[in-house]
């Protein structure tokens, strides 16, 4: 039984780190992609309906995806994306 709640958790772990990494990329398309690429309201109304969603999070959930963002904004190579990832807890209003 243990054996199967590690695996668990590691898969949970796993998923978590997929799912942070999949909000960044989405929220740094929305925020650094052209005029060209994407209506600019468009892309607002988006991001609101992504913060909406997540401000929706328990506390505990929305504090420990703010600190997934800040552990994983360094995987980022553009310094403008590092920092955009950095204050993305603020942006979305999970902190």
């Amino acid at each position: 039984h243990q054996h199967y709640c590690e695996g668990r958790k590691a898969m949970k772990s796993k998923i978590n780190n997929s799912l942070v990494k999949a909000i960044a990329e989405m929220a740094t398309f929305l925020e650094f992609s052209s005029e060209e690429v994407i209506n600019p309201d468009a892309a607002m109304e988006a991001m609101e309906q992504l913060a909406a969603e997540l401000q929706s999070l328990p506390e505990d959930a929305r504090i420990e995806l703010a600190k997934q963002f800040e552990e994983s904004a360094d995987k980022f190579h553009e310094p403008a994306k590092v920092k955009f990832i950095k204050s993305l807890p603020e942006t979305l209003g999970l902190v």
